[in-house]
């Protein structure tokens, strides 16, 4: 965090410092001016057309301070694009623009970083937001590619700028790469602004480089964030994301009326496949069966490892009834697994016992659902493993809904009576 401050200080006193000088060389020719229209002489008209490019630069200098905090405020990615085209928009008075950011290449898609896709757009614009050109074609491709700041008689003049090209037949007045270390990251561009001034492309490059920082900043803490917020072993979330994102979406679904269900899980008998097996493949075992879950849930659902061979998947939107359907999903798919050593375990294969807790039937806290659906998972052990059970209604801060039990291995829990002591033995 404190490179990127010091990294957003210095290019910030350093786009400080050229608009300073540049602001300082206008207003002595706009004196100029100014003294000798006082005597009858001097073409009025370069007089008007200087001040109006001095007002650009003097409402762009004041205003860097709040543009940068803006960019450099949103808390995705996702928002900087929309936050660089509104500030342009207000800076130009603009009635149309767009943002293009680059995609990155991937093992499938090698050449998918020659794509530039509309990250943001003005409501009813030409450019639709989604979609896609390539560097180094249309207006928009060509900007990127020669890394310029263009305004339309530079595009008129260009070779394979082409506005039929572009994204949705839009057509720019002005247009900037987003660069950051001379790799171009995208493009920023207004359409139709209210005038045209001889430091346009001055100002749209500040945007764009205080862009840059801001949508390079925010990936990179987003990584971080990311990074710490998995468990290092399975590549999963860890138990205080999980716990934090439980009460989070706890809160959220009390305002809104909604349902959310959990699964909280483990391996059975995983002492005993260590033992055999060594602490090595256990690991692996860990891995595996994270991947094999991940490739079940839902994007909108939160699947981490809550410590040692324990999991937990959170289900937003999801009653009891949907919860246990997902559960048992989930069961079936890790009993079918071909998990290596799995015939020697002593059910004769990889399994888990669960419990499946609600809200509001079993709390209104995620420490009171949590300890539901650890005391029906105690339950599915105790009634034979490899199944899953439901806790059983709270006796406080729940509705008394009974729920039907629907499948042989889901078992109804005794009632919530107290806190578990621990689990012998997986």
């Amino acid at each position: 965090m404190t490179l990127w401050l010091t990294a957003a200080v210095v290019v910030l006193g350093a786009v400080a410092v050229v608009l300073a000088v540049r602001l300082l060389a206008l207003r002595r020719r706009v004196a100029e001016l100014e003294a000798r229209g006082s005597r009858g002489i001097g073409p009025t008209r370069e007089l008007q057309r200087l001040q109006r490019n001095q007002e650009l630069l003097t409402r762009l200098l004041a205003s860097l301070p709040q543009y940068a905090g803006r960019l450099y405020g949103e808390e995705s990615v996702r928002k900087v694009p929309g936050a660089m085209l509104e500030i342009a928009r207000q800076l130009f008075q603009a009635e149309d623009g767009v943002v293009l950011l680059r995609r990155k290449a991937s093992s499938v898609e090698p050449d998918r970083d020659r794509q530039l896709v509309v990250a943001a757009a003005v409501e009813g614009s030409a450019a639709e937001v989604g979609s896609v050109i390539l560097i180094g074609e249309g207006e928009l491709g060509v900007v990127a590619a020669r890394c310029q700041v263009m305004d339309r008689d530079d595009l008129d003049r260009a070779a394979g700028a082409r506005p039929e090209a572009g994204p949705g037949r839009f057509r720019a007045d002005l247009a900037a790469p987003i660069l950051l270390d001379g790799e171009v990251m995208g493009v920023l561009a207004v359409a139709r602004p209210l005038e045209r001034r001889a430091d346009d492309k001055l100002a749209l490059r500040v945007v764009a480089q205080l862009g840059a920082l801001a949508l390079s900043h925010r990936a990179e803490l987003s990584r971080v964030r990311s990074v710490a917020d998995l468990d290092a072993l399975t590549g999963i979330l860890n138990k205080g994301v999980l716990n934090y994102r439980l009460s989070e979406l706890i809160y959220q679904a009390e305002r809104q009326g909604a349902d959310l269900a959990i699964f909280l899980f483990d391996i059975d008998h995983f002492k005993s496949y260590n033992e055999r097996n060594g602490h090595l493949a256990g690991d692996a075992l860990l891995r595996e069966l994270a991947r094999a879950v991940e490739e079940e849930v839902r994007s909108e659902d939160l699947f981490g490892r809550y410590g040692g061979e324990e999991f937990l998947l959170i289900l937003p939107g999801r009653d009891l009834d949907q919860g246990a359907a997902a559960a048992e999903m989930i069961r079936r798919r890790i009993e079918r697994h071909p998990f290596a050593h799995a015939d020697g375990q002593p059910l004769g294969g990889i399994t888990v016992s669960g419990g499946v807790a609600a809200f509001p039937e079993h709390g209104l806290s995620s420490s009171q659902i949590l300890e539901a659906a650890s005391l029906a998972l105690d339950a599915a052990k105790g009634a034979g493993r490899n199944r899953l059970a439901r806790a059983a209604v709270a006796g406080r801060g729940g509705l008394a809904r009974e729920r039907p039990i629907q499948d042989r291995r889901i078992e109804q829990a005794p009632a919530l009576e107290g806190r578990r002591e621990g689990r012998d033995g997986s």
